[in-house]
């Protein structure tokens, strides 16, 4: 298994941009504070409301800084909520 190491104090940043205003950003941190032995690192987004987001992630994995793009749907039950 590769390992996930701090990266800028943390395990992981996380930009999130609602997909009908682009006026909305969210910048947040994994609520993981230890290495993730499973490659399995978690954010928490309050305050988001319904709608379409796309989040880029970025991890230091090995020596490189990797960025992935997930675009993922909040409904009402989910509004506030945590996202892996």
């Amino acid at each position: 298994m590769t390992t996930i190491s701090p990266y800028l104090g943390a395990f992981g940043h996380a930009v999130l941009l609602r997909q009908d205003d682009r006026s909305t950003v969210l910048h947040t941190h994994p609520v993981t504070e230890t290495r993730p032995i499973d490659g399995i690192v978690t954010f928490r987004a309050d305050g988001l409301t319904e709608g379409r987001y796309t989040a880029f992630v970025q991890n230091l994995v090995g020596q490189d800084i990797v960025t992935l793009p997930f675009t993922f749907d909040v409904t009402t039950a989910l509004a506030g909520g945590e996202t892996r």
